[in-house]
């Protein structure tokens, strides 16, 4: 997966035609320069950053440049990640890393699957963090699913959590 994605990813997830033509341009113009590799490291200075990338085919390549834009997407690793939120659930293994360390392992219904082996029963995921389970959940049409089988379900557990509560009998 790890050597596979830039390359799906590339396939799968076109740009809007109006953006295209303006990337085009740029490239065209000597304005934009794209260099597939990946940073090994970088310096930055109050006006600029430098960059040493090891290129895809072999080599390297040194890049100083005013801005930067990382294509490379969004951590996947969860483990990996600095926010407090996501390493407390960590810390407490309430969330464990997919199988294939990326995303988190989550049930067919997006149940946060802690350290156990146990589905949450009040802790799930949409979109991104589903990535170890589901390999399309970066996508809108994708995440839009998730999120109206969640609300659904949602729906029915509260729909039942009514009609238990009308059968115990309470008159308040």
């Amino acid at each position: 997966m790890r050597h596979l994605k830039s390359y799906w990813d590339t396939h799968r997830h076109r740009m809007a035609p109006q953006i295209a033509a303006k990337v085009t341009r740029a490239l065209e113009a000597g304005a934009l320069r794209v260099h597939k590799g990946r940073v090994t490291h970088a310096q930055q200075d109050s006006r600029s950053a430098t960059l040493e990338i090891k290129l895809r085919r072999g080599g390297a390549h040194a890049v100083k440049a005013q801005r930067v834009i990382n294509c490379a997407g969004f951590e996947q690793d969860y483990r990996r990640m600095t926010d407090p939120f996501i390493r407390a659930l960590f810390q407490k293994q309430w969330l464990t890393a997919s199988d294939l360390g990326v995303g988190i392992k989550t049930r067919n219904d997006g149940a946060a699957v802690n350290a156990n082996g146990s589905a949450s029963a009040w802790l799930y995921a949409i979109g991104p963090m589903r990535i170890g389970t589901l390999l399309e959940t970066t996508a809108v049409p994708e995440i839009r699913e998730q999120a109206e089988e969640f609300a659904a379900m949602l729906e029915a557990r509260q729909a039942d959590g009514l009609s238990k509560f009308a059968e115990s009998g309470y008159r308040g």
